[in-house]
């Protein structure tokens, strides 16, 4: 069984590195740096030469420019996004030639448990991959609950197709009213609502500009956000907890 978990990432200094070794678990990384203006590269750069388990691959961006674009109006424009996208997926099948392909940001973590359950649902030889619920950690007691949805009657907050075992591609999507590009579950797509996949840009710690979520402001308070806020459903995983810590 090989895993390849791959990230497209930029201006992520603050996070590369945890999210690395949250994933250290995997057999191979590739990472695409998209045109950072901040130390992400040189850290990157630095980690490739260190680390030797698991290698660490760094590719060029396939553009001169940047994988996110916005409209006069303040709206992404996704279709540059959505070709990116589907270029880097098709280079992590075609040339690390993975049993199970990894899709995460520079400000998340994922959980070595996630790694019995990948083996599992690959022996079954019956999905083409897993959608995962994401916990948007907020401070040591709430997460940030924006979305709610059922995928193959699995109740699940604010999901994403985040492990593929085959190629699925990106399409547009519009989300709160917000143009956007995912990867869409089928009827073979594994969901799983569970202490998994962690967001760490919303942490009360991080001092981070809101990009995504319209709605909110653009700092987000505990004040600002309280009809967003929850109880953690689950306690942090321990093989990633150590780096959530360092932010709430």
């Amino acid at each position: 069984m090989k895993i390849v978990a791959g990230s497209i990432v930029k201006n992520e200094e603050k996070f590369i590195k945890f999210m690395i070794k949250s994933i250290s678990w995997v057999d191979e990384i590739v990472i695409l740096d998209d045109h950072s203006i901040d130390k992400t590269r040189s850290i990157l750069e630095d980690l490739s030469m260190r680390v030797l388990k698991p290698k660490i691959n760094l590719i060029r961006p396939f553009f001169h420019a940047s994988m996110i674009k916005y409209l006069p109006d303040g709206k992404r424009d996704v279709g540059h996004e959505i070709e990116t996208r589907n270029l880097f997926l098709k280079l992590l099948f075609d040339k690390y030639n993975p049993d199970a392909v990894i899709l995460i940001d520079g400000d998340e973590l994922m959980s070595v448990n996630l790694k019995l359950i990948i083996k599992q649902a690959l022996s079954e030889n019956k999905f083409d991959g897993i959608a995962l619920t994401c916990n948007h950690v907020f401070d040591k007691d709430d997460y940030l609950r924006v979305f709610e949805d059922e995928w193959n009657e699995v109740k699940m907050v604010d999901p994403h197709v985040r492990i593929l075992f085959e190629r699925l591609k990106y399409r547009h999507g519009e989300w709160a009213d917000t143009p956007d590009c995912f990867i869409k579950p089928t009827n073979k797509t594994l969901c799983l609502d569970g202490p998994y996949h962690y967001h760490l840009k919303y942490c009360v710690g991080t001092n981070s500009e809101n990009y995504a979520f319209k709605f909110l402001p653009s700092k987000i308070t505990k004040e600002k956000t309280l009809q967003y806020l929850h109880k953690h459903r689950y306690p942090f995983p321990k093989d990633i907890e150590k780096y959530i810590k360092l932010f709430i």
